[in-house]
């Protein structure tokens, strides 16, 4: 899904002078695939780039919130919780975040353990333990720095652990 937002918000002429210059026929590609998905959204009423992100959004929810009911004795669930907070949060449902993100625990083994820990600090911090939802403007604006913060970071180590996937096959982000 995250691609194929890119693929739609990106502008072939600006962004990809590069890949233009360098592969042709990538470049192409791009272009094609740009036309038929853009195609395909018009053709569904109402869809749109926006549509699409939110629809993928309830998708991820809705299976996230899957493995919170049925995960056996809690497995990777700090992770699920983690994720559904963060897609809240880029939503702008800070309250369903914090709410979500307050579930959470520190678990050293869990995918998210250090973004985790770095998250509960802050919101802990910020709100002084409040399990309401935040009100203040200063403490929102803080808040929201350091929380977008943590998840840029989260991001990043996300696509360093990606790069050396791609690494240990043999391939980079621009191979084709």
């Amino acid at each position: 899904m995250d691609a194929l937002t890119t693929l739609l918000n990106a502008e072939p002429v600006d962004d990809l002078q590069w890949t233009r210059d360098a592969n042709k026929d990538a470049y192409n590609l791009i272009l094609d695939l740009r036309r038929y998905y853009t195609k395909q959204l018009r053709r569904k009423a109402g869809a749109s780039k926006e549509g699409l992100t939110e629809h993928y959004d309830q998708v991820r929810l809705g299976i996230l919130t899957g493995v919170l009911r049925t995960t056996p004795h809690g497995y990777r669930a700090n992770d699920a919780r983690f994720l559904i907070g963060a897609i809240y949060w880029r939503q702008g449902h800070v309250g369903d975040a914090l709410r979500a993100w307050r579930q959470l625990t520190v678990e050293p083994t869990d995918s998210y353990a250090t973004s985790i820990s770095r998250l509960l600090e802050t919101i802990e911090a910020q709100t002084g333990g409040d399990r309401g939802d935040v009100d203040t403007k200063q403490v929102m604006r803080t808040l929201s720095t350091q929380i977008n913060s943590i998840l840029r970071a989260d991001h990043g180590r996300w696509l360093m652990f990606s790069m050396d996937r791609l690494l240990q096959f043999g391939f980079h982000f621009d191979t084709y």
